[in-house]
């Protein structure tokens, strides 16, 4: 006999944790190649700084907050959807394993 268990959720805090850590990943790889093409002084700019160490600085920060983002709402849209007011729950029709090991809908489509 086994038990169905709810699969818990991620908190939104550890998806922005998480997030953030890949975004710091992908932004140390992307900032790279702005200081290979001397774009780091550019993004330092924003702050009124024209140096290469301040624009990799604001560009780590801006990675981590995109990646952030992207965590929390990766995670929201993760979860089951909830039904409409008023409307039943989607459900997934069961497959039915018939002799031989075909399935219901193998049977039908192969007009067998």
């Amino acid at each position: 006999m086994s038990m169905s268990r709810a699969v818990p959720q991620p908190r939104l805090a550890n998806s922005a944790i998480a997030g953030a850590l890949a975004g710091l990943a992908g932004g140390i790889v992307f900032g790279m190649l702005m200081g290979i093409m001397g774009m780091l002084p550019i993004v330092g700019m924003l702050v009124r700084q024209e140096s290469a160490g301040v624009g990799f600085l604001v560009h780590m920060l801006i990675s981590a907050f995109i990646g952030a983002v992207y965590g929390v709402v990766a995670a929201r849209l993760s979860r089951p959807a909830e039904p409409l007011p008023g409307r039943a729950p989607f459900r997934r029709p069961k497959r039915v394993v018939r002799s031989g090991g075909q399935t219901a809908s193998s049977t039908i489509r192969g007009g067998q």
